[in-house]
């Protein structure tokens, strides 16, 4: 099925990298796990940051394949402004429940009217920033295994893009008959915008479920705030 990304607020790219270079980010991710990842069960499943930890990662994400896909939504000033790596496993296997990617990461906390909620995350200041900046972000969610049904692959809800919405319309979307879940091969990709809604299962196989998240953004932040992950 095709989609739309500016009315629905999601889209699919096809063998966006090559099966080599989703060798190279799998051994990268191995690489990194035992310094820099989160772990659950004793497994490691998330990595933050990882722009200043890796310059494969770094070369990737600034790479003209992926800013192509996102040039034609947010212009060419488009850069990296985020990158995380999810790995669903057997021993660390997680649903994900109905949300909207609402924070951004930040070099330093300031006080500025319309940013609020601050967080910390592996020590890096977050905050949800007004709706206007999130809406000139794009998520690239670069899967580097398979991924269907069975192994936690992405669900969404078309149109929803524009707003922040309550987390009890949020919990509603379970039983929605429009909700669509994206099945992929490694090497595609999901272009996304933070504020489309999205949740996925528990993984039901043994199949790992590998995903590098790059969000980008062709603008700045009012000074004195500054995107953490650009440069």
């Amino acid at each position: 099925m095709a989609y739309d990304f500016n009315c629905d607020g999601f889209a699919v790219a096809q063998d966006v990298i090559p099966p080599e270079t989703v060798e190279e980010m799998r051994a990268e991710f191995e690489r990194l796990a035992p310094e820099f990842a989160s772990t659950r069960n004793g497994t490691a499943f998330g990595m933050r940051g990882l722009m200043s930890k890796s310059a494969a990662v770094r070369t990737l994400a600034k790479s003209e394949q992926l800013l192509n896909l996102v040039t034609p939504y947010i212009g060419k000033n488009a850069q990296p402004v985020r990158t995380i790596f999810f790995d669903k496993t057997p021993s660390a296997n997680w649903p994900l429940p109905w949300h909207q990617d609402r924070v951004i990461a930040v070099s330093a906390r300031y006080e500025i009217d319309g940013y609020d909620k601050w967080t910390l995350k592996n020590g890096v200041d977050h905050v949800e920033p007004p709706v206007e900046i999130l809406k000139q972000i794009v998520t690239i969610r670069l899967h580097l295994d398979d991924c269907d049904e069975t192994n936690g692959a992405l669900k969404v809800m078309a149109g929803w893009q524009d707003s922040m919405k309550p987390s009890a319309e949020l919990a509603a979307l379970r039983g929605d008959d429009k909700i669509q879940t994206l099945s992929l091969k490694a090497g595609d990709a999901v272009l996304m915008r933070p504020l489309t809604p999205h949740s996925s299962d528990k993984s039901i196989g043994g199949r790992r479920r590998r995903v590098l998240h790059i969000e980008y953004c062709g603008i700045d932040l009012p000074a004195p705030l500054t995107w953490k992950e650009a440069t």
